[in-house]
């Protein structure tokens, strides 16, 4: 679609982005607001890489419901298109 595909997944992650942050932010309050001793002696800098681990597994099945929704998405725009 001369990658106005890539404009609105771009977009609405711009969108939704910010907005999940903070649903989550209030829903669970963030590590160092529950127990700011237990955080920084259990994932200070050392448990960071785990922590970035964690965070690009979930970006990456978000991402890729993201495609698998735009590819339907763009398969019936397609289909209509054509008359079908």
């Amino acid at each position: 679609m001369g990658g106005t595909d890539y404009f609105v997944g771009g977009v609405a992650a711009l969108v939704t982005g910010p907005i999940m942050y903070f649903i989550f932010k209030r829903k669970y309050g963030g590590l160092t607001k529950n127990d700011p001793e237990y955080y920084t002696e259990t994932y200070g800098i050392e448990g960071l890489f785990g922590i970035l681990i964690s965070c690009i597994r979930w970006m990456t099945a978000a991402l890729g419901m993201l495609t698998v929704i735009l590819v339907i998405i763009a398969s019936r725009v397609r289909t209509q298109r054509r008359g079908g």
